[in-house]
Protein backbone atom coordinates (compact mmCIF):
# COMPACT_ATOMS: atom_id res chain seq x y z
CA UNK A 1 0.00 0.00 0.00
CA UNK A 2 2.77 2.06 0.91
CA UNK A 3 4.39 2.03 -2.65
CA UNK A 4 0.94 2.70 -4.45
CA UNK A 5 0.53 5.76 -2.41
CA UNK A 6 3.84 7.28 -2.97
CA UNK A 7 3.70 6.54 -6.88
CA UNK A 8 0.37 8.27 -6.32
CA UNK A 9 2.13 10.94 -5.02
CA UNK A 10 4.79 11.22 -7.32
CA UNK A 11 2.41 10.61 -10.27
CA UNK A 12 -0.16 13.59 -8.97
CA UNK A 13 2.45 16.06 -8.34
CA UNK A 14 3.71 15.30 -11.84
CA UNK A 15 0.21 15.70 -13.32
CA UNK A 16 -0.34 18.80 -11.55
CA UNK A 17 2.61 20.14 -13.10
CA UNK A 18 1.41 19.79 -16.46
CA UNK A 19 -1.94 21.00 -15.82
CA UNK A 20 -0.41 24.04 -15.02
CA UNK A 21 1.54 24.22 -18.13
CA UNK A 22 -1.59 23.61 -19.99
CA UNK A 23 -3.43 26.64 -18.43
CA UNK A 24 -0.45 29.10 -18.53
CA UNK A 25 -0.73 28.29 -22.34
CA UNK A 26 -3.97 28.55 -22.59
CA UNK A 27 -4.49 32.35 -22.45
CA UNK A 28 -3.18 32.60 -26.08
CA UNK A 29 -5.25 30.20 -27.84
CA UNK A 30 -7.90 31.40 -25.76
CA UNK A 31 -7.92 35.06 -27.00
CA UNK A 32 -7.04 33.74 -30.19
CA UNK A 33 -10.51 32.03 -29.81
CA UNK A 34 -12.29 35.27 -28.54
CA UNK A 35 -10.71 36.92 -31.71
CA UNK A 36 -12.18 34.16 -33.91
CA UNK A 37 -15.56 34.06 -32.44
CA UNK A 38 -15.71 37.58 -33.04
CA UNK A 39 -14.78 37.68 -36.90
CA UNK A 40 -17.45 35.15 -37.11
CA UNK A 41 -19.97 37.21 -35.42
CA UNK A 42 -19.25 40.10 -37.20
CA UNK A 43 -18.78 38.98 -40.91
CA UNK A 44 -22.79 36.81 -40.23
CA UNK A 45 -23.97 40.16 -38.80
CA UNK A 46 -22.52 43.16 -40.16
CA UNK A 47 -20.78 42.55 -43.15
CA UNK A 48 -23.04 39.85 -44.40
CA UNK A 49 -26.39 41.03 -43.47
CA UNK A 50 -25.07 44.32 -45.45
CA UNK A 51 -24.39 42.75 -48.38
CA UNK A 52 -28.29 41.20 -48.22
CA UNK A 53 -29.36 44.44 -48.02
CA UNK A 54 -27.09 45.99 -51.24
CA UNK A 55 -27.85 42.76 -53.11
CA UNK A 56 -31.74 42.82 -52.17
CA UNK A 57 -31.37 46.90 -54.32
CA UNK A 58 -29.38 45.40 -56.95
CA UNK A 59 -32.08 42.97 -57.81
CA UNK A 60 -34.66 45.22 -57.63
CA UNK A 61 -33.05 47.60 -59.67
CA UNK A 62 -32.17 44.45 -62.48
CA UNK A 63 -35.62 44.02 -62.02
CA UNK A 64 -36.89 47.59 -62.77
CA UNK A 65 -34.97 47.30 -65.57
CA UNK A 66 -36.41 43.89 -67.05
CA UNK A 67 -39.97 46.01 -66.53
CA UNK A 68 -38.76 48.77 -68.38
CA UNK A 69 -37.03 47.04 -71.04
CA UNK A 70 -39.53 44.68 -71.73
CA UNK A 71 -42.90 47.16 -71.45
CA UNK A 72 -42.06 50.32 -72.87
CA UNK A 73 -43.39 52.21 -75.27
CA UNK A 74 -42.86 55.31 -76.96
CA UNK A 75 -44.54 57.98 -75.95
CA UNK A 76 -46.31 58.86 -78.97
CA UNK A 77 -48.63 55.98 -78.08
CA UNK A 78 -49.18 56.99 -74.85
CA UNK A 79 -50.70 60.83 -75.52
CA UNK A 80 -53.75 60.05 -74.00
CA UNK A 81 -52.41 60.32 -70.22
CA UNK A 82 -50.04 63.32 -71.33
CA UNK A 83 -46.90 61.61 -70.08
CA UNK A 84 -44.29 63.30 -71.99
CA UNK A 85 -46.17 66.73 -71.03
CA UNK A 86 -45.83 65.51 -67.57
CA UNK A 87 -41.93 64.46 -68.06
CA UNK A 88 -41.56 68.31 -69.07
CA UNK A 89 -42.74 69.90 -66.01
CA UNK A 90 -40.66 67.49 -63.51
CA UNK A 91 -37.55 69.26 -63.29
CA UNK A 92 -35.44 66.39 -61.89
CA UNK A 93 -36.38 64.78 -65.07
CA UNK A 94 -34.93 67.35 -66.82
CA UNK A 95 -32.03 68.73 -64.60
CA UNK A 96 -30.85 64.61 -65.28
CA UNK A 97 -30.94 64.85 -68.62
CA UNK A 98 -29.34 68.50 -69.16
CA UNK A 99 -27.92 69.75 -65.83
CA UNK A 100 -26.38 73.01 -65.84
CA UNK A 101 -22.86 72.17 -67.09
CA UNK A 102 -23.36 70.67 -70.41
CA UNK A 103 -20.01 68.80 -69.90
CA UNK A 104 -22.42 66.47 -67.83
CA UNK A 105 -24.75 65.25 -70.26
CA UNK A 106 -25.49 61.97 -69.88
CA UNK A 107 -23.83 60.12 -73.45
CA UNK A 108 -27.41 59.09 -74.28
CA UNK A 109 -28.55 62.91 -75.18
CA UNK A 110 -25.77 63.61 -76.75
CA UNK A 111 -26.66 62.65 -80.37
CA UNK A 112 -28.92 66.01 -79.61
CA UNK A 113 -27.44 69.12 -80.91
CA UNK A 114 -25.97 71.25 -78.43
CA UNK A 115 -28.20 74.08 -78.75
CA UNK A 116 -31.88 72.45 -78.52
CA UNK A 117 -29.91 70.52 -74.87
CA UNK A 118 -28.50 74.60 -73.84
CA UNK A 119 -32.11 75.72 -74.40
CA UNK A 120 -33.61 72.43 -72.68
CA UNK A 121 -31.82 73.15 -69.53
CA UNK A 122 -33.28 76.68 -69.08
CA UNK A 123 -35.69 76.32 -66.44
CA UNK A 124 -37.22 79.47 -67.21
CA UNK A 125 -38.16 79.21 -70.69
CA UNK A 126 -41.56 77.33 -71.29
CA UNK A 127 -41.14 77.54 -74.82
CA UNK A 128 -39.01 74.72 -75.35
CA UNK A 129 -41.69 71.99 -74.42
CA UNK A 130 -41.69 71.30 -78.67
CA UNK A 131 -38.12 70.35 -78.38
CA UNK A 132 -38.85 68.49 -75.48
CA UNK A 133 -41.37 66.35 -77.05
CA UNK A 134 -39.45 66.00 -80.22
CA UNK A 135 -36.20 65.16 -79.53
CA UNK A 136 -36.88 63.40 -75.96
CA UNK A 137 -40.14 61.57 -76.21
CA UNK A 138 -40.20 60.60 -79.76
CA UNK A 139 -37.27 60.69 -81.40
CA UNK A 140 -34.74 60.05 -78.77
CA UNK A 141 -36.89 57.65 -76.66
CA UNK A 142 -35.10 54.25 -77.44
CA UNK A 143 -31.59 56.19 -77.32
CA UNK A 144 -32.41 57.53 -73.47
CA UNK A 145 -33.96 54.13 -72.56
CA UNK A 146 -31.06 52.07 -74.13
CA UNK A 147 -28.75 54.63 -72.25
CA UNK A 148 -29.99 54.50 -69.20
CA UNK A 149 -30.75 51.21 -68.92
CA UNK A 150 -26.51 50.67 -70.03
CA UNK A 151 -25.34 52.71 -67.24
CA UNK A 152 -27.74 51.11 -64.57
CA UNK A 153 -26.10 47.72 -65.59
CA UNK A 154 -22.99 49.18 -65.65
CA UNK A 155 -23.22 50.20 -62.16
CA UNK A 156 -25.04 46.81 -61.22
CA UNK A 157 -21.64 45.16 -62.68
CA UNK A 158 -19.58 47.32 -60.60
CA UNK A 159 -21.63 46.59 -57.31
CA UNK A 160 -21.21 43.45 -57.63
CA UNK A 161 -17.28 43.82 -58.13
CA UNK A 162 -17.51 45.21 -54.76
CA UNK A 163 -20.08 42.73 -52.73
CA UNK A 164 -17.15 40.13 -53.76
CA UNK A 165 -14.50 42.32 -53.09
CA UNK A 166 -16.17 42.77 -49.54
CA UNK A 167 -16.63 39.09 -48.98
CA UNK A 168 -13.11 38.60 -49.55
CA UNK A 169 -11.80 35.05 -50.28
CA UNK A 170 -11.39 31.92 -48.11
CA UNK A 171 -11.81 34.44 -44.88
CA UNK A 172 -13.55 31.88 -41.98
CA UNK A 173 -10.64 29.21 -43.28
CA UNK A 174 -8.28 32.33 -42.75
CA UNK A 175 -9.49 33.30 -39.68
CA UNK A 176 -9.16 29.18 -38.59
CA UNK A 177 -5.87 28.81 -39.49
CA UNK A 178 -4.60 32.00 -37.50
CA UNK A 179 -6.90 30.05 -34.32
CA UNK A 180 -5.06 26.97 -34.69
CA UNK A 181 -1.40 28.13 -35.24
CA UNK A 182 -1.90 30.38 -31.71
CA UNK A 183 -2.97 26.87 -30.20
CA UNK A 184 0.11 24.57 -31.14
CA UNK A 185 2.38 24.87 -28.13
CA UNK A 186 -1.00 25.00 -26.19
CA UNK A 187 -2.01 21.34 -28.34
CA UNK A 188 1.51 20.23 -27.51
CA UNK A 189 1.36 20.46 -23.95
CA UNK A 190 -2.28 18.96 -23.84
CA UNK A 191 -0.64 15.90 -25.30
CA UNK A 192 1.25 15.55 -22.43
CA UNK A 193 -1.59 14.35 -20.68
CA UNK A 194 -0.97 10.72 -22.86
CA UNK A 195 1.88 10.14 -20.60
CA UNK A 196 -0.54 9.43 -17.80
CA UNK A 197 -2.84 7.02 -20.19
CA UNK A 198 -1.40 3.62 -17.88
CA UNK A 199 -1.09 5.43 -14.55
CA UNK A 200 -4.14 3.19 -12.92
CA UNK A 201 -2.94 2.09 -9.64
CA UNK A 202 -4.86 0.95 -6.86
CA UNK A 203 -5.35 3.82 -4.89
CA UNK A 204 -5.39 6.73 -7.78
CA UNK A 205 -6.38 6.43 -11.26
CA UNK A 206 -4.77 9.26 -13.14
CA UNK A 207 -5.47 7.72 -16.54
CA UNK A 208 -9.05 8.77 -15.86
CA UNK A 209 -8.40 12.00 -14.37
CA UNK A 210 -6.20 12.62 -17.56
CA UNK A 211 -8.76 11.53 -20.10
CA UNK A 212 -11.28 14.06 -18.00
CA UNK A 213 -9.28 16.98 -18.15
CA UNK A 214 -8.50 16.82 -21.71
CA UNK A 215 -11.99 16.36 -22.52
CA UNK A 216 -13.21 19.53 -20.82
CA UNK A 217 -9.97 21.70 -21.63
CA UNK A 218 -10.94 20.44 -25.32
CA UNK A 219 -14.53 21.20 -25.14
CA UNK A 220 -14.08 24.40 -24.34
CA UNK A 221 -11.34 25.17 -26.45
CA UNK A 222 -13.60 23.88 -29.53
CA UNK A 223 -10.43 21.24 -30.19
CA UNK A 224 -11.64 17.43 -30.63
CA UNK A 225 -9.06 14.62 -30.80
CA UNK A 226 -8.42 11.89 -33.98
CA UNK A 227 -5.62 10.01 -33.42
CA UNK A 228 -2.92 11.07 -32.38
CA UNK A 229 -4.01 14.86 -33.44
CA UNK A 230 -6.56 17.58 -32.97
CA UNK A 231 -8.73 18.94 -35.47
CA UNK A 232 -11.25 21.92 -34.40
CA UNK A 233 -14.84 21.73 -33.42
CA UNK A 234 -16.34 24.33 -34.92
CA UNK A 235 -18.89 23.10 -37.44
CA UNK A 236 -21.81 24.06 -35.65
CA UNK A 237 -20.23 27.97 -34.38
CA UNK A 238 -19.53 28.72 -38.31
CA UNK A 239 -21.83 26.74 -40.31
CA UNK A 240 -24.71 29.37 -40.24
CA UNK A 241 -21.78 32.06 -41.41
CA UNK A 242 -20.84 29.53 -44.18
CA UNK A 243 -24.23 28.64 -45.53
CA UNK A 244 -25.25 32.97 -45.52
CA UNK A 245 -21.70 33.34 -47.19
CA UNK A 246 -22.54 31.03 -49.85
CA UNK A 247 -26.11 31.90 -50.26
CA UNK A 248 -24.90 35.46 -51.26
CA UNK A 249 -22.11 34.17 -53.78
CA UNK A 250 -25.18 32.87 -55.15
CA UNK A 251 -27.74 35.37 -55.66
CA UNK A 252 -24.23 37.54 -57.25
CA UNK A 253 -23.25 34.11 -60.01
CA UNK A 254 -27.45 34.08 -60.56
CA UNK A 255 -27.42 38.45 -61.06
CA UNK A 256 -24.07 37.54 -63.16
CA UNK A 257 -25.85 35.33 -65.34
CA UNK A 258 -28.84 37.79 -66.06
CA UNK A 259 -26.27 40.25 -66.64
CA UNK A 260 -25.02 38.51 -69.43
CA UNK A 261 -28.01 39.10 -71.87
CA UNK A 262 -30.22 42.09 -69.84
CA UNK A 263 -32.96 41.32 -71.92
CA UNK A 264 -33.87 38.15 -70.88
CA UNK A 265 -34.65 37.47 -67.19
CA UNK A 266 -33.73 34.67 -64.94
CA UNK A 267 -36.03 32.29 -66.15
CA UNK A 268 -35.34 32.61 -69.78
CA UNK A 269 -37.27 33.78 -72.66
CA UNK A 270 -40.71 33.27 -73.60
CA UNK A 271 -41.96 33.71 -77.33
CA UNK A 272 -44.08 36.25 -76.20
CA UNK A 273 -41.08 38.42 -74.54
CA UNK A 274 -38.78 37.69 -77.94
CA UNK A 275 -41.78 39.33 -80.11
CA UNK A 276 -41.50 42.73 -77.78
CA UNK A 277 -37.77 43.03 -79.62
Amino acid sequence: MSQSLLFCQIVEAEYRATVNTIETLQLVPLLALKAFRGYIKRFEYVILSALDGRLDVVEQLLNQMWELTMNSEPFDRLDIKNVCRLAYTCNALRKHLFPTDSSDDPSYVLWIDSSIRDSLRDFDDNTTYENFDKYVCKLGFRRTLAGFKNKILAWVEDELDAILVKLGTNRIDEWMNNYKVASLPYLRALQDLDKFAQCAFSTCNFAQTAINKRQDISERMLYERQGTGWSVKIDTFIAKAITHENNIRSRVDALRTRLANPKFDSQGAKISDIMKF
